[in-house]
């Protein structure tokens, strides 16, 4: 089954869509079915930037579930800002495909459905007593602010950012899925 959407409600819709009927099909043991979701970017119908941060669901294979993947959008360079007030935030943004960030035991049985993990520094930043920094719960967009107040090894300076699936249930999604990078934090005036 192949579909083109122009717009971005539709195709997001219709994509969901085409993959709940594909996974009803293959629980009715009605064989394996693919659906390929084609995006027209050429449409100026509910036209958006290409390059933003979206949730896609694409390539769903009925016979296995879609592979989720994760990129972090970002920061893109290898120096970001860090704010000038009291809890130097610093943004992230993730691209997710074939998953739904949403808050932990909230997905209601809905596979490919968890929160997002954002480390900074291994676990140098991570809130008191919780295995992260901050956690992406909604999107798209899918950003959160990392507060860089918590870092024991201060705010500015080298630190690595890693950013993790997790199932509903709060466990590391299997097989791992994660993205990282190196990014030089200082702090600036916005």
């Amino acid at each position: 089954m192949i579909c083109r959407f122009t717009s971005i409600a539709s195709r997001r819709t219709l994509a969901l869509l085409a993959l709940v009927l594909l996974v009803t099909f293959s629980q009715l043991g009605c064989g394996t079915h693919r659906a390929d979701v084609i995006v027209d970017e050429s449409s100026d119908v509910g036209a958006s930037d290409s390059s933003s941060a979206d949730t896609v669901l694409a390539d769903a294979d009925v016979g296995g579930l879609p592979i989720p993947s994760i990129t972090i959008r970002e920061p893109h360079d290898v120096e970001a800002c860090v704010g000038d007030d009291a809890t130097r935030p610093a943004e992230i943004e993730v691209n997710l495909t074939n998953w739904r960030a949403a808050a932990e035991g909230t997905c209601a049985g809905v596979t490919h459905c968890g929160p997002v993990y954002v480390t900074v520094g291994g676990d140098d930043c991570n809130q008191a007593g919780l295995p992260y920094d901050t956690v992406i719960t909604s999107g798209p967009p899918n950003h959160a602010l990392m507060l860089l107040v918590r870092c024991k090894s201060g705010v500015v300076g080298t630190k690595t950012v890693r950013v993790e699936l997790h199932d509903d249930d709060g466990s590391v999604h299997a097989p791992l899925t994660f993205d990282a990078r190196s990014v030089q934090f200082k702090i600036c005036s916005k």
